[in-house]
């Protein structure tokens, strides 16, 4: 990282630490960073009130500035996010589970090169089935309730959740799901050679799958018995959807999606080649 971008995150995160002394926070620290990818970081707070302590995180976007249009573009895709955020709220407040509670962060402020949301509890459910911490059968429970979050998302934001995997899944301390950085913005969801493009809970589902198989097959080099497991939660999602929906023809349509991630994956180069097969191999 530059020392120029360096200096913009620092002055981003005063600037979200003032923001919550102006919501009555006496003490505001940067706890650390929480994740990062490669269009973002993500930060938590600790903000210190007459009630006690509440916990944000600050997820900041790493500035484009290559042009105007980039800039802009980066604008935008924070705008997304944020609004999208907002139509999880609103969804997951109002759908029952089975067995699961959803939730999600709250979002609290946005600006131009990020936002504030609320910071929730819990582990990562790929790195959770990774330390085989959670039971095969809870699988199905667990893809029933995410494929009726997506499909309440949807028919509320009317685009794809995006970024939909397993690390953006958290399992909560109680028995409740917190889902996580839905981004609508990424410019591939768009991208269909084109062809009309698929229901966006095909989009999402087979991204899932996809997403899930390739860390099956990177993990099994350090953890082999995890990658039928890791497949199990892939496919899980899938029959989830399938049940929920009742649609015969979204079973075609998530193939179609998925075959279109494998071919993105192999145009990258003779490794990711290799990759797709395995992991494609893995979920039949």
């Amino acid at each position: 990282m530059s020392a120029r971008v360096a200096d913009e995150e620092r002055a981003r995160l005063a600037e979200a630490s003032w923001a919550l002394y102006a919501r009555d926070a006496r003490t505001v620290v940067v706890d650390g960073p929480l994740a990062a990818g490669a269009r973002s970081r993500i930060w938590r707070l600790l903000a210190v009130d007459r009630t006690g302590t509440r916990l944000y995180a600050v997820k900041w976007f790493r500035p484009r500035h290559r042009s105007d249009a980039e800039a802009l573009a980066n604008r935008d895709a924070v705008a997304a996010e944020y609004a999208a955020l907002g139509s999880l709220v609103q969804v997951l407040s109002e759908l029952a589970s089975d067995r699961y509670l959803l939730r999600c962060p709250a979002p609290v402020q946005v600006w131009d090169w990020g936002f504030v949301m609320s910071a929730v509890p819990g582990r990562r459910l790929d790195e959770a089935v990774l330390r085989q911490e959670v039971p095969a059968a809870e699988y199905a429970h667990i893809a029933r309730g995410l494929v009726r979050a997506l499909v309440a998302f949807h028919t509320a934001h009317g685009g794809p959740y995006g970024d939909f995997h397993p690390g953006n899944v958290l399992l909560g301390p109680a028995c409740d799901i917190y889902l996580l950085d839905p981004a609508p913005a990424a410019g591939w969801l768009s991208c269909w050679a084109g062809q009309p493009a698929p229901p966006h809970l095909a989009v999402d589902v087979a991204y899932w799958t996809y997403s899930t198989a390739v860390r099956a097959v990177r993990g099994s080099l350090w953890h082999p018995r995890t990658a039928s497991a890791f497949a199990h939660l892939a496919r899980a999602l899938t029959e989830a959807a399938l049940q929920v929906t009742r649609d015969p023809a979204l079973a075609g349509q998530i193939e179609r999606c998925l075959a279109d991630y494998w071919n993105r994956l192999r145009r990258t180069g003779p490794p990711q080649r290799a990759l797709a097969a395995a992991a494609a191999r893995l979920i039949r």
